[in-house]
């Protein structure tokens, strides 16, 4: 269920910046299925905090709490189960040591989660500086867009650094936006992170404080898995006949051999790789999109290392695999580049089909245009300064079929590509 922008800021978001508020941000929506529902959010003070929300018309349901802690710099985060059936918007009410803190009506529009619906759609994007683009519209766009949920690809925030106060102070501005706010308290929200919120620029595995990175990324979302244990930030989720795949291109980084070739170096690490290719072979989603921070191409400036390019044989040993396990309707999704691009990938001799690279970016930030390198297959390249992607699905009895779409800052469709899942199929397993 969803509403226009206007009552999605105006009645869904009750903004919690007075001196007296009980929460410096949030509450915001994070991972979700048909079942239960994450929720984040900082509080001012130290406590136990509990949550309650409440269907219009119906009793009240019962409490979840967390606790805010200096230890984790005052977040809470709430996994409210038991949601199957239930109708949105929520109304919440806010407690602390049993007293009611707050009460908003229809405070939260939870998207309709079924796998078996037969249409989604996913926003993403990367690069948004809120300091260089302080009106930041594209987050109201996306909320217009009405999407199932939102993936941020990584730069979001800019931090520059791997010290715990810088990065705590970097997620709490970013989040402080009114327009990023008011995004992330109606939009299911996923992410992974790049390198200016691993570390610095261009930077990748083993860097000097990347754990106090991770411990700054798992305080600032809600997510219901960070990778496996105190590795990576890694994720995977379901709409309807997508399921998206949000990788981590960082953590592993040249830290072990790669599976494949053990000669030659690992970009996501033996864990990952296992972990992809188990809920590949799971997943019946008709479209399985392959999300992260760097670009699947090599196609980039001159002595920049952090892409796919510089591990070639990994990303052409998965898309191998695809093609053995028999798996279709793969996309590949990239940010970082401060361009924005579609390619068609000739990869019908590793997988049986040509696969799709969508680079989204920047959400808000300077366009690099000496990073759209030449490649065969472009079919579309711009360098717009406000962007996202919205991947659209519609599967019926006939068949499946995905648009492609870019979008502006102004609302304004850039380009759309369409296909089907028949074209994204080896010949061999139609």
């Amino acid at each position: 269920m969803h509403l226009p922008l206007a009552a999605a800021l105006a009645v869904l978001c009750p903004q919690q910046d007075g001196p007296h508020e009980p929460l410096a941000a949030g509450p915001f929506v994070g991972a979700c299925d048909a079942d239960s529902i994450r929720l984040w959010a900082r509080a001012r003070e130290v406590g136990r905090y509990v949550i309650r929300l409440r269907e219009a018309g119906e009793p009240e349901r019962p409490g979840v709490a967390a606790e805010a802690s200096d230890e984790n710099d005052k977040t809470l985060h709430w996994h409210v189960t038991g949601l199957r059936g239930a109708k949105a918007p929520f109304g919440w009410r806010l407690e602390k040591d049993g007293e009611t803190l707050a009460v908003v009506d229809f405070g939260y529009l939870r998207c309709s989660i079924d796998d078996a619906h037969g249409r989604a759609r996913i926003a993403l994007g990367s690069c948004a500086d809120e300091r260089r683009a302080p009106e930041l519209p594209v987050f109201g766009q996306i909320v217009r867009a009405s999407p199932d949920a939102l993936v941020l690809l990584g730069d979001t925030p800019y931090v520059e650094s791997t010290f715990l106060d810088v990065q705590r102070k970097r997620y709490a501005a970013f989040v402080a936006h009114p327009s990023i706010a008011a995004c992330l308290r109606v939009v299911p929200t996923y992410a992974t992170w790049d390198d200016h919120d691993y570390a610095t620029n261009d930077r990748f595995g083993d860097v000097d404080g990347r754990e106090r990175s991770r411990k700054a990324f798992a305080e600032n979302h809600a997510l219901d898995s960070y990778g496996d244990g105190e590795q990576g930030i890694y994720t995977r989720f379901r709409r309807g006949p997508i399921e998206v795949f949000v990788l981590d291109t960082r953590w592993f980084a040249d830290e072990e051999p790669c599976p494949f070739e053990p000669g030659k170096r690992s970009l996501l690490g033996a864990r990952q790789i296992g972990w992809l290719q188990d809920g590949l072979r799971r997943s019946d989603a008709a479209f399985k999109v392959l999300a992260c921070g760097m670009v699947w191409n090599g196609a980039v400036r001159p002595q920049k290392l952090d892409c796919w390019g510089h591990w070639p044989h990994e990303r052409d040993a998965i898309l191998r695999w695809l093609g053995d396990a028999k798996i279709g309707g793969v996309v590949l999704v990239g940010g970082d580049l401060h361009v924005t691009r579609l390619i068609r990938h000739g990869t019908k001799s590793l997988c049986g089909y040509d696969v799709l690279e969508c680079v989204t970016s920047p959400l808000a930030q300077d366009v690099i245009p000496a990073n759209a390198g030449k490649t065969d297959g472009v079919l579309f390249d711009a360098q717009p300064a406000s962007t996202f992607l919205l991947l659209d699905a519609d599967r019926t009895d006939s068949g499946a079929q995905l648009v492609l779409r870019f979008v502006d800052g102004a609302g304004e469709e850039l380009f759309a590509h369409a296909c089907t899942l028949a074209e994204l199929t080896a010949a061999t397993a139609r």
